[in-house]
């Protein structure tokens, strides 16, 4: 299956250092950009957010160009251009020639907010999904020690693992095996290959259909299967299934793309990467499908990529186009669960590997919302339980 890259080459704004750009490239989702900057004194590469975000660029030091200082100059964080390598964190001090332009080339995490850079087929630096959340930049092939402005290639280490705070051996390839970020890019690699050059989704989509008709209940006795993504990748449906009081809309293809910024919140993110959304609804509520609610729910599935976040239980994304039952409440919100009261049993199948978790969205009002603002999302799945509020959406007043 073809993968499109944005229409759009201003989706992300190269508002980053001034210098001499060698490289650049906008990210499959057009969430980020990849920037690889020389100034004559240091190589760097900029990951920059989408124009008018709230998205710190983050820099990554390559390659002193010139021979290296004894240390970083004590402003150099307020400085216009990045500093060079100092003499003991570099694998070569006397520094080296430019890179050849046409010979780097991106490595997109699947996530889209991390990268790896490689010159040729040599991995020369990689921001990974959790800088911005500790003290780690990045990883450059020619850095030997850690330092503020690059971590080792060659000691790279997930997040919780030792500080790589030791001097590494100059000679030699990278070494894929006990390098977790190098088994990453390793896993982005294997990743885009199987879409640009296989068809895995229709494994996939069977198996998630096949779920979804095991969990889910349908009074008609089959489900009815909505495409949503405009024949635009990733693929995305919706099913639909009616029972008796019941009406469910489940999502597939949402889990393709791990949910950017997980590792940044989870020891475990492998546990909470992949996601689906599900939503139902009273059948008083929906004699007929509710397709402005259905186009609402779609736009749903890409929100972590387009906006930059994730979903998970206690969160809340707006809602649109809910019927409205006799009493006039107005449901502006969903309140995201894992595992609400009286959800179905639903076993979604595993992708890549990775557990696929199954989200539903439960309506709130937006005095309700408030109440999770100022008390959190625990108080406010409290009081709704409390109440009686289940996985199904029911007419009623607001708990707030």
């Amino acid at each position: 299956m073809a993968i499109d890259h944005p229409s759009d080459p201003h989706a992300a704004s190269p508002e980053g250092p001034g210098g001499n750009v060698i490289f650049e490239e906008v990210s499959p989702y057009g969430n980020r950009m990849a920037i690889v900057e020389d100034d004559g004194r240091a190589v760097y590469l900029h990951l920059v957010g989408p124009e008018g975000s709230d998205i710190e660029t983050v820099s990554l030091w390559l390659r002193n160009r010139g021979p290296a200082p004894m240390g970083l100059p004590e402003d150099w964080e307020h400085a216009d251009q990045g500093p060079a390598l100092p003499f003991e964190a570099c694998v070569h001090p006397m520094g080296l020639p430019p890179f050849d332009p046409a010979a780097l080339n991106a490595i997109w995490f699947p996530e889209g907010d991390a990268i790896a850079i490689r010159e040729g087929e040599s991995v020369i630096g990689v921001i990974p999904p959790w800088v911005g959340s500790s003290d780690c930049p990045g990883y450059a092939r020619d850095c030997r020690m850690a330092t503020p402005i690059a971590w080792p290639l060659k000691r790279a280490h997930a997040p919780g693992a030792p500080h790589p705070n030791a001097a590494v051996a100059p000679d030699g390839p990278v070494a894929v095996s006990a390098n977790p970020v190098m088994d990453r890019v390793e896993g982005a690699a294997a990743f885009w290959s199987d879409w640009q050059g296989g068809t895995p989704w229709a494994s996939l989509q069977q198996a998630l259909v096949a779920a979804y008709e095991i969990g889910l209940a349908s009074a008609a006795g089959a489900h009815r299967y909505y495409s949503v993504d405009a024949g635009h990748w990733p693929p995305r449906f919706l099913l639909e299934s009616r029972a008796d009081d019941t009406a469910i809309y489940a999502s597939g293809g949402m889990c393709i793309r791990p949910q950017p910024l997980i590792d940044r919140y989870y020891d475990n993110p492998e546990t909470v990467r992949h996601v689906e959304l599900a939503l139902s609804l009273d059948i008083s509520l929906v004699p007929e499908t509710p397709i402005g609610a259905l186009n609402h729910l779609s736009q749903l599935l890409v929100m972590p990529w387009t906006l930059g976040g994730w979903l998970g239980t206690g969160h809340t994304v707006p809602a649109r186009h809910l019927p409205v039952g006799p009493s006039g409440t107005v449901f502006t919100s969903f309140l995201v669960h894992g595992d609400p009261p009286s959800a179905p049993d639903v076993i979604l199948p595993h992708y890549r590997g990775s557990p696929v978790n199954l989200l539903w969205l439960l309506p709130i009002t937006e005095a309700e919302r408030q109440l999770a603002v100022t008390e959190g999302s625990e108080a406010l799945c409290e009081r709704l339980f409390a109440a009686g509020v289940t996985a199904r959406h029911r007419d009623r007043t607001s708990l707030a």
